[in-house]
């Protein structure tokens, strides 16, 4: 593919936008712009842009759901149009917040996260929201896309997600969240997710999913300082924790490096596996190659681990929730998988004490 003709080609389609916003000349990767809720940040906040698998894209508003635009991709470039008058819609500026989130059900299950939420402000009481989170079997990034309302310190908002164990690999839910702003920005609430029919929740046995969620504003913080060598442990869905490994994480600013050596428990050996993250306020993000789990298959190559984390400098402790990528073909054992050959998802919570 031709970068140039693919860039130029976008910058065609989303003309309207970029003149609603003010942007001149953007090549949509490497224009610096300022985090401001105008020009590019708000280009880049007010809409949504979709990718479909027949390569037709889809361009929204977040903050209604509704369908501004559409377009194809061919031969490298993109063609399409928008929609003018609803373009004119689009806010003229917003405001962007940052947080991080855990939620609890009702049902007995440990409090689950943290993941990190991006909520976008139009300034007329309507928001937009991001959800940031790891997925078992993949190891991915994966991004849940939501809308709702801001009223004072009042805010709901409804996403596409099953957030519980389901029985249908193939079934849908709609989540709603409810909660109250406080005086430092961080939001509390409740949280109702409804499946399709026909599918229900593992932990109640019914498609009505309820708990409780809060969200810590990290907009404003600086990043921590959690460079350092860690004992790390694991635990995997369905096990005991394990560990420990080491954890050595050096630091940039908001950028961290770091690298996992642990024991092979197929061979006996040491090995090490590094990667990258980003630390948000006392929030890091970081990805590994290395299988977590009690895999089927000795002689796998590993695929990236995603770690979501939460430093406490009072213990000097990170913990959190990780999703892990095993290859096609492999699979994660169940404590029983000897009798059963029952399989896992390749999830579970870690933790690393600093040394």
């Amino acid at each position: 593919m031709n970068l140039s003709i693919a860039k130029d080609s976008l910058k065609n389609l989303l003309n309207p936008v970029l003149q609603k916003y003010g942007v001149q000349n953007a090549d949509f990767i490497t224009t610096p712009f300022n985090a401001n809720g105008q020009g590019m940040d708000a280009v880049l906040d007010s809409i949504f842009i979709s990718v479909n698998p027949d390569k037709t894209i889809e361009i929204k508003n977040p903050f209604t759901g509704e369908t501004i635009g559409k377009g194809a991709i061919s031969n490298g470039s993109v063609t399409g149009s928008v929609d003018i008058d609803k373009v004119n819609k689009l806010p003229q500026s917003v405001s962007s917040r940052k947080y991080f989130v855990y939620v609890k059900d009702n049902y007995g299950l440990p409090e689950y996260g943290p993941i990190m939420v991006d909520i976008v402000d139009d300034g007329n009481g309507k928001i937009s929201v991001t959800m940031s989170a790891t997925v078992g079997d993949t190891g991915d990034i994966f991004f849940i896309y939501g809308n709702g309302t801001k009223s004072g310190n009042s805010i709901s908002f409804k996403a596409s997600v099953i957030m519980c164990h389901d029985t249908n690999e193939n079934g849908t839910g709609t989540a709603v969240f409810s909660g109250t702003i406080d005086p430092n920005g961080n939001i509390t609430g409740t949280f109702t997710n409804t499946l399709s029919a026909g599918d229900t929740c593992k932990e109640n046995n019914s498609n009505i999913y309820e708990g409780t969620f809060k969200a810590e504003d990290v907009t404003k913080a600086p990043p921590a300082n959690v460079a350092g060598t860690y004992d790390a442990y694991a635990t995997p869905e369905e096990w005991t924790e394990e560990g420990p490994a080491t954890l050595q994480i050096t630091q940039n600013g908001s950028i961290i490096s770091v690298s996992i050596t642990a024991i092979d428990g197929d061979t006996g050996k040491p090995f090490t596996r590094s990667g990258q993250g980003i630390v948000y306020g006392n929030y890091v993000i970081f990805r590994v190659p290395i299988i977590m789990c009690h895999d089927t298959d000795p002689k796998a190559e590993a695929e990236y681990a995603t770690f979501f984390g939460k430093f406490d400098s009072k213990t000097n402790t990170i913990s959190g929730i990780y999703g892990d990528g095993v290859p096609a073909g492999d699979y994660c054992k169940a404590p029983d998988y000897d009798k059963t050959k029952r399989t896992t998802a390749a999830q579970g919570f870690w933790r690393a004490v600093k040394k």
